[in-house]
């Protein structure tokens, strides 16, 4: 399978890396301006950080956060083309880091179904930031069957991101989540909560 490569990465020790992407690919990339945001808001948070990045597609975003501070990074993606293309971009940010002589913990990657992965998942916690890009069709459902899990593996005081549609109705109990941002972009929309 033939792949596109487009310069995806715009800061940190990543910065101008070339990411990898399978042609033909079902997974959908997360749009730049979202992406950029949430790392934005959650910068200071990202520096030193254990993050998760579900339905990672390519690992743009987790990448993004690497590049940015974070300490170490656990990728989940199911679709088989997506996943060589983001075991490649792993490879190429561990000989950057090397090369720039970055501490991080070793970039690690799952190919599961995320529902299908809890377990494995656990064995990298506590995880400080979780960032979901699940299907947007089922990112309600998706939410509800793992705000559980999510739970259990946020440290108190850790982040989860969700991008989904705009018309996503998604609420997390207060007495467990608070609503820190919300924010649109186009049919998109990004929300985080703070895990108290």
């Amino acid at each position: 399978m033939k792949e596109n490569i487009i310069m995806i990465l715009n800061s940190g020790w990543c910065k101008g890396m070339k990411i990898k992407t399978p042609k033909g690919s079902i997974t959908r990339p997360t749009g730049a301006k979202i992406r950029e945001a949430f790392i934005d808001i959650l910068q200071i948070e990202i520096r030193g950080a254990i993050f998760l990045d579900l339905f990672s597609g390519t690992g743009a975003v987790g990448l993004s956060a690497i590049s940015r501070g974070a300490k170490g990074c656990l990728f989940v993606e199911s679709d088989p083309h997506a996943y060589k293309a983001l075991r490649e971009n792993l490879q190429e940010a561990s000989r950057r880091a090397e090369k720039q002589e970055i501490l991080c913990q070793p970039l690690s990657a799952i190919n599961k179904q995320v529902s299908k992965s809890w377990l494995d998942i656990k064995k990298h916690t506590p995880i400080d930031i979780v960032w979901a890009d699940p299907p947007y069709e089922q990112a309600e459902q998706w939410v509800s069957d793992s705000v559980k899990d999510l739970s259990q593996i946020i440290t108190n005081g850790g982040f989860f991101a969700l991008e989904c549609s705009k018309e996503s109705n998604i609420v997390l109990s207060e007495n467990e989540w608070l609503l820190k941002k919300e924010r649109a972009f186009g049919k998109s929309k990004l929300l985080i909560w703070q895990k108290l």
